[in-house]
């Protein structure tokens, strides 16, 4: 990413603003209940009827966030590290899954968050 760690981040947490740098995969992304990235708070991802309402299971603001979510036969845990590098933000998605569906998935998983992180590229380049 074209900025240092702690904006990456910053940019990363406003979760209301993340269909307007992805709106095929996060249109319909936003907060259940209590808003904020506190472990035990739940975070929808996606885009009807594909969304998943995950639990925020672990935050080192601006370093890293971990959530856990389950849906369409899979479940598992997400989690983005954002660290230095030279040309600012090395930002690192790493997701860990099971279930019967996750052979089927798992192309179309990778294509999702390969395109999902250079969407939030442009919007860090745009915004930083």
């Amino acid at each position: 990413m074209p900025v240092p760690p702690d904006r990456a981040w910053a940019l990363f947490a406003e979760v209301a603003d993340w269909s307007r740098w992805d709106w095929l995969g996060s249109a319909d992304s936003g907060w259940v209940g209590d808003a904020g990235w506190v472990a035990g708070h739940v975070v929808r991802n996606g885009h009807r009827p594909f969304t998943f309402d995950c639990t925020v299971v672990r935050v080192d603001a601006p370093n890293e966030v971990a959530w856990r979510g389950r849906g369409m036969g899979t479940s598992g845990v997400h989690v983005f590290r954002f660290l230095p590098h030279p040309d600012g933000c090395r930002v690192e998605s790493d997701e860990v899954f099971d279930g019967f569906l996750v052979p089927v998935m798992r192309p179309l998983v990778r294509w999702y968050w390969r395109r999902h992180l250079r969407s939030f590229r442009r919007w860090c380049a745009l915004h930083g």
